[in-house]
């Protein structure tokens, strides 16, 4: 480990006699920033999960499908925030989906994006597309995602931002931020408080 603002350390592996390093180099690349979302493998976290990841300085997570907007809830004392996760428009739905034809996907997120925009004016709208470079990096999906980035790009009145951005975006405005008051994880089995 590199101390905070040099750079980080290189170590080869540890000898095979005492287990100590032979030898490490600084690298002179700055450390990447710290990560302020989680995201836990395929949706599951744990009763605590939320506890933990507050206490280690995160601020928000994706790790929530019952919502449509990002929301806080009070965890630890404090404010955390939770941008939703969606299934229906993440490419992993249909990896390896015999049906999966780009038109068709293409034409989804069209009709996702119109009735969203539609609704707009009444109540905030969230839109989220999950992306995977091994999924969404093939060239019939580049070709549709093209297309449709073009088209919702020329609307008006659409925020397209990164989910630490909407994140940081609830936080700063706490007071007209949809706020959940949840049972403790255990009973909801939503994530949340563990007490």
């Amino acid at each position: 480990m590199g101390a905070a603002g040099s750079g980080s350390t290189s170590c080869p592996a540890p000898r095979r006699n005492n287990g100590s390093p032979t030898a490490c180099r600084r690298s002179s690349r700055p450390p990447a920033p710290r990560p302020a979302g989680y995201n836990n493998y395929w949706i599951r976290p744990g009763v605590n999960t939320l506890e933990i990841l507050q206490e280690l300085g995160f601020t928000y997570h994706i790790d929530d499908l019952s919502a449509d907007e990002p929301f806080l809830q009070t965890i630890n004392g404090q404010p955390f925030a939770t941008v939703p996760y969606t299934v229906h428009l993440n490419d992993i739905a249909s990896f390896d989906f015999p049906g999966f034809n780009p038109a068709a996907y293409e034409q989804q997120l069209t009709d996702e994006f119109d009735q969203l925009y539609a609704e707009g004016p009444a109540r905030r709208q969230m839109m989220v597309i999950g992306l995977h470079e091994r999924l969404s990096g093939r060239p019939s999906r580049v070709r549709v995602l093209n297309r449709i980035f073009i088209r919702l790009h020329d609307h008006e009145d659409v925020w397209w931002a990164r989910k630490d951005q909407i994140a940081q975006w609830v936080l700063d405005h706490p007071d007209i931020a949809a706020w959940v008051d949840r049972d403790p994880a255990p009973v909801s089995g939503l994530p949340g408080r563990s007490a």
